[in-house]
């Protein structure tokens, strides 16, 4: 169970863990972390509402994109004690590497379970198809949460990859889909950045699909801080697969060109 050591900041099988709001952070300057003390991006709710979801699915096999400093990995191997954890991030990751590891070897996680891979592009089908296939043997997915670039064309890529590879009921995770739509990352509204595209577009036509193709998307929750789409239990080819081809061409007028707003 989670030991909420102040505000903010907990303590999971003698590895601590600090939350938002980190001042420090905030103002661009490195967090004074302990050896076995990690940051985890998300506000204290955010943080109970994973530790739920986790709890839930009980997902053995569990890919992760975006690794920032290593906390939420850390959080993930935890409290799920899964077979295998795989955290992907386009950032080399021998540092975070080397300080998860000493945190673990003082742990009693097994040191097999977490394998970590830098200089990864999400978007990298290719790259995502041979990281599956070498550390899960082919066995599919229980957990996807994509924290990684944010952006909608990367988002898509790796969505399109990952998604079918998922087992029926597995959940897809999308941080911070709502960015584009606040002043943390706002999305200029006067046309000036006509490719970026706000992660709001995947989820409606995740959402279209589920309406369009029952059985490839079995369910959908929206929440404030991430977006969790169930996989549904009809096949379909992880080497072909795109969220596109599962909605009909009335839902295609949604992907409409123009000025943001």
């Amino acid at each position: 169970m989670l030991s909420w050591t102040g505000e903010g900041s907990f303590e999971l099988n003698g590895t601590s863990f600090r939350t938002l709001p980190p001042v420090d952070l905030l103002e661009e300057h490195p967090m004074d972390l302990g050896e076995r003390e990690f940051f985890v991006f998300k506000a204290v709710e955010e943080v109970e509402s994973y530790v739920e979801l986790v709890r839930a699915l009980e997902p053995q096999r569990i890919l992760e994109l975006g690794v920032f400093g290593g906390g939420s990995t850390m959080l993930l191997a935890e409290i799920a004690r899964p077979q295998r954890i795989v955290a992907l991030d386009l950032t080399p990751l021998a540092e975070v590497e080397e300080k998860m590891a000493r945190a673990v070897a003082a742990s009693d996680l097994d040191p097999t379970t977490i394998s970590l891979h830098g200089g990864v592009d999400q978007s990298d089908a290719a790259t995502l198809e041979r990281i599956c296939a070498s550390e899960f043997g082919g066995e599919p997915l229980d957990l996807v949460i994509d924290d990684a670039s944010h952006q909608y064309l990367p988002t898509l890529a790796s969505f399109n990859a990952l998604f079918p590879r998922l087992r029926p009921g597995g959940l897809y995770v999308i941080e911070d889909w709502r960015w584009a739509h606040t002043q943390f990352d706002p999305l200029p509204i006067d046309g000036s950045d006509p490719d970026r595209v706000p992660m709001t577009r995947l989820l409606v036509e995740a959402l279209t699909a589920f309406v369009s193709s029952p059985g490839i998307v079995a369910a959908m929750r929206v929440e404030a801080d991430k977006a969790i789409i169930e996989r549904g239990d009809v096949a379909c080819d992880p080497l072909a697969f795109d969220v596109a081809d599962h909605y009909d061409a009335a839902g295609r007028t949604l992907q409409g060109a123009g000025t943001a707003r």
